[in-house]
């Protein structure tokens, strides 16, 4: 094998053998023995480190029987494999932000919600830091692109509709995920044994809230934590959240605002849900997009427990800690790196 420097930064021309691993969502058990077996090509540091070349990777995938999802990307899969590591392993988010500004300007939006599912499946990036991070920072690059005029009004429309139509992909998948967990939970139950139920939520955005990226982010966060939801879309009523709530007997109800919608608009909701609150009907309230009112929940007079969620990815954490029994109870468990056979 040819001798390389070590490269402390991260290259496509000098992958470490977990790097490509993580890339292929396999163990790094099975890219060492193709290395070591002469399948896959690979280089030695002077220190004796085994580095790979993505090009090497990729082409060795091309003549594999199982399938890499990095190629679906193709022509963008060197791309999307940078971004990627670099969100992972440096926190640096602005490769993924500018592909995802890419894909909805020029592809499906299919390819968006691929790009998430790898993402947050086999690259492991969470979620609610990919919604924040990627499709989050895109949006607020896109809105800064209109006020300048360097964007359209319908090239903005359009941005944000494919936003959309590749949440509802999303939704989708997760569902069907969901559907198919619950169908093994139900054949692996014991003969009479009740299925267990699952906690229930209620989505939806504030009256005079037309902007719904948010509350479907938390819709599909809530699903993918093992819950329920009903979702009520943009401009609900909030006496008729509350008596959403009543009929359908829901643990926790998320409430989006978006400005310039703010504080007052908040202080009404929580008089309109206290007054409607019945005895017997205990949930708890969050309330997205007011993010500067974080931590002063103790200052709104409130019937019902309030939260505020500044981010989705605190509103995950915030998941996992007021439900802990669901932290590791999923829809789906996501599959981990397979130990290829080729």
């Amino acid at each position: 094998m040819r001798q390389m420097n070590d490269l402390p930064d991260i290259t496509l021309n000098a992958l470490t053998s977990s790097q490509a691993a993580l890339l292929l969502r396999v163990h790094e058990s099975s890219v060492k023995r193709w290395s070591n077996g002469g399948g896959l090509k690979s280089e030695k540091t002077a220190g004796g480190h085994r580095r790979i070349r993505f090009s090497d990777l990729t082409e060795f995938c091309h003549n594999q029987p199982f399938h890499a999802d990095i190629l679906f990307f193709a022509p963008h899969e060197e791309e999307v494999a940078q971004a990627a590591l670099a969100a992972r392993e440096q926190g640096d988010f602005t490769g993924l932000q500018e592909l995802v500004l890419r894909f909805c300007d020029t592809e499906s939006p299919r390819w968006l919600v691929k790009l998430i599912r790898y993402l947050n499946e086999a690259i492991d990036l969470p979620l609610g830091k990919l919604f924040d991070a990627a499709i989050g920072g895109a949006l607020a690059e896109v809105g800064r692109q209109w006020q300048t005029g360097a964007r359209t009004i319908a090239l903005e429309h359009r941005f944000t509709q494919k936003v959309l139509d590749a949440l509802h992909g999303l939704l989708n998948a997760y569902e069907e995920d969901a559907e198919a967990a619950a169908s093994i939970a139900a054949s692996a139950a014991a003969p009479g044994q009740a299925a267990e139920r699952r906690p229930h939520a209620i989505v939806g955005c504030s009256e005079a809230c037309f902007h719904e990226i948010g509350g479907f982010m938390a819709r599909l966060l809530l699903l993918r934590a093992g819950w329920t939801v009903t979702y009520l879309g943009a401009n609900v009523p909030y006496e008729e959240v509350a008596g959403i709530q009543e009929l359908e007997r829901a643990q926790l109800v998320c409430i989006g605002f978006a400005p310039p919608l703010g504080t007052v608009d908040v202080r009404r909701c929580l008089k309109v849900l206290g007054a409607m609150r019945r005895a017997a009907s205990n949930y708890h309230l969050v309330v997205g997009g007011v993010p500067y009112a974080a931590g002063t929940e103790h200052l709104y007079e409130s019937a019902v427990p309030v939260t505020f969620a500044t981010t989705m990815e605190r509103f995950a954490f915030w998941l996992a800690r007021e439900f802990p029994s669901l932290e590791n109870n999923t829809p789906t468990a996501l599959a981990a790196p397979v130990e290829a056979t080729s």
